[in-house]
């Protein structure tokens, strides 16, 4: 039933349901959201050049609320973008055409942000299976962990275990794309780590405890051998900028036990300070960042006298090349 007032034009949610191939599930996601207890919404439906029977089911729908775009295959990115284009909401809602929202998530989620004033609100998911079944928290751990109170933590997670927020269970106010940007439309898979990483360097980013939202898992969305390479790609492309247009005091507020008090309002000793602080990732291909950063440096006289102050010098990075497995990590 369709509970939004005669002649509203302007929703203040815009929930976005990209879809791809989703025959098994999109009916499921489409009425999980026309059963919100929160009502004024719009739903766009952006199918992704679907070639199986989403498109089919899709139209069955005559809800007033329901706008369906139907565009070739470009990805996931694009199909994003172009959503946002179109979106009239104040608040833009994630949602993806294999998964479940609660019947009161949009109500909870806006809730919680206007009386926290987060500009982007992330709930928990509830893991599924393909059939319904709930799955443990085990299956996807990184989704899980410990509670981030403010940006600073969100970008300290972020940067050190990799995406950690379930993109589907965003809620985000539309203002905040003029200043982070839209998703990159080169990116096939890491497209919502690089959105939160930007956003996390402007906003505040809350994590309910409150699962909002069912995320299903399934073959197609599991991790295969050529999503894995795609994967490790993208990743290493987000964290070579990953500490771009960051100050001293966000990075200082961020990683306090590795930033250096001489960093303030000295960009060499930040470059610096941003080396170093690669070769603290716990992964090795993201520690070759500031191996890589470290032997560009080490040209540069004026970086190179900074470098030796701080006791590193070609000596070093000689030693610690040495104890890398380049062919290893090359092949892995």
């Amino acid at each position: 039933m369709n509970n939004v007032k005669e002649g509203h034009v302007k929703p203040k949610v815009s929930v976005l349901l990209t879809t791809f191939n989703h025959e098994e599930y999109i009916s499921e996601a489409i009425e999980s959201i026309l059963d919100q207890s929160f009502t004024d919404f719009e739903l766009l439906i952006i199918d992704d050049g679907s070639r199986d029977k989403t498109r089919e089911i899709i139209t069955r729908y005559k809800d007033s609320r329901i706008k369906c775009i139907f565009k070739k295959n470009e990805g996931p990115s694009i199909a994003l973008n172009t959503a946002i284009s179109l979106a009239k909401g104040q608040w833009v809602a994630l949602m993806s055409g294999d998964d479940i929202s609660h019947p009161k998530r949009l109500e909870l989620q806006l809730k919680y942000a206007e009386l926290n004033d987060s500009k982007a609100v992330f709930c928990l998911p509830q893991l599924i299976a393909s059939k319904g079944h709930r799955l443990d928290d085990s299956f996807l751990p990184v989704l899980y962990g410990k509670r981030c109170i403010s940006k600073e933590d969100i970008f300290k997670r972020l940067f050190f275990e990799g995406n950690f927020l379930c993109a589907p269970s965003c809620l985000i106010n539309i203002d905040v794309f003029q200043k982070a940007g839209l998703f990159t439309e080169a990116s096939l898979q890491l497209q919502d780590f690089d959105m939160w990483v930007r956003l996390s360097k402007h906003y505040k980013i809350d994590l309910m405890a409150e699962r909002l939202l069912f995320y299903r898992l399934h073959e197609n969305n599991l991790s295969g051998h050529k999503q894995y390479n795609r994967t490790r790609f993208e990743s290493l492309m987000i964290y070579k900028t990953i500490l771009d247009n960051t100050s001293w005091e966000f990075l200082n507020a961020c990683f306090p036990e590795y930033i250096s008090y001489r960093s303030y309002n000295d960009d060499i000793e930040l470059e610096i300070d941003k080396t170093f602080l690669y070769l603290q990732h716990p992964l090795q291909m993201i520690r070759l960042i500031g191996v890589e950063r470290l032997y560009s440096q080490l040209s540069n006289p004026p970086i190179k006298e900074r470098l030796e102050r701080r006791n590193f010098s070609i000596k070093e990075l000689f030693l610690l090349t040495s104890s890398i497995d380049f062919s290893r990590l090359l092949n892995a």
